[in-house]
């Protein structure tokens, strides 16, 4: 969750930090496929209020915009 937002000196909820893009790969062996793609917003989950979240069952939706990078990549069709 402290990686996604930012706080106030009492701990409630101020902000999102400023992420660019997501950076995506398939396993950790050499020539794993892997992207990296531009975030267009971060969102909370509606449903619960700050108070309620933990860093074990806090939802976030990264809504995602254009593919910036491919390497290692083949279709599958």
């Amino acid at each position: 969750m402290d990686r996604l937002t930012i706080k106030k000196e009492d701990g409630s909820f101020h902000g999102f930090r400023k992420v660019n893009a997501v950076h995506f790969f398939s396993g950790k062996y050499d020539n794993a496929p892997e992207m990296i793609v531009m975030v267009k917003e971060i969102l909370l989950d509606p449903e619960m209020s700050w108070e309620q979240r933990t860093e074990a069952n806090s939802d976030f939706v990264i809504v995602l915009r254009n593919i910036l990078e491919k390497k290692n990549y083949q279709a599958l069709f």
